[in-house]
């Protein structure tokens, strides 16, 4: 699949995904986060898919990853498994080297990606998506209102998004 390909993916499913999400979190800023988090794993194991229907293995990624969600203590964050992710995906107990440095390379391209937004969204997004910090963390260090965090989230994760599906289409 072509990354022109996974972009229309992203365009024709990003509805229905964020739907699906919001119906089990309940909050539409985790929903948006566990949205993200389906098409980069979708991104990331696209080669080992085997056929058959996109939506149903987008929303089968989906409901896995709000399952996950639900049932930790924490808030899930952009963060890779290797063994989790692939063993339901390719079968596999363990990734290739070649496969874990692909998936080192996403990670650091999103880190990057977080790092040329502008402010305040660059530092929010590098505390959330890098430092695994929770809003209320964030809050409380940056001193301002959770509410303002939470929208400068919304707003850093939009962007990334656009830049995300920039890639794809390029």
């Amino acid at each position: 699949m072509t990354n022109e390909e996974f972009s229309g993916l992203v365009e024709q499913y990003h509805r229905l995904i964020l739907s699906i999400c919001h119906r089990y979190v309940q909050d539409f800023g985790e929903a948006e986060n566990l949205t993200q988090e389906t098409f980069l794993s979708a991104y990331k194991h696209r080669d080992s898919f085997q056929g058959g229907a996109y939506k149903a293995w987008l929303t089968k990624i989906a409901t896995n990853k709000c399952l996950d969600y639900l049932r930790s203590p924490r808030q899930k964050r952009l963060e890779y498994h290797p063994q989790e992710e692939l063993a339901g995906f390719a079968g596999e107990a363990a990734p290739s080297a070649e496969l874990q440095a692909a998936n080192r390379d996403t990670v650091e391209h999103i880190a990057l990606m977080c790092r040329q937004l502008k402010e305040p969204y660059s530092s929010i997004a590098q505390m959330y998506y890098l430092q695994e910090l929770d809003v209320k963390t964030i809050a409380s260090r940056r001193q301002i209102p959770l509410k303002t965090v939470q929208t400068q989230l919304y707003r850093a994760r939009d962007k990334l998004r656009k830049q995300i599906q920039e890639v794809f289409a390029g």
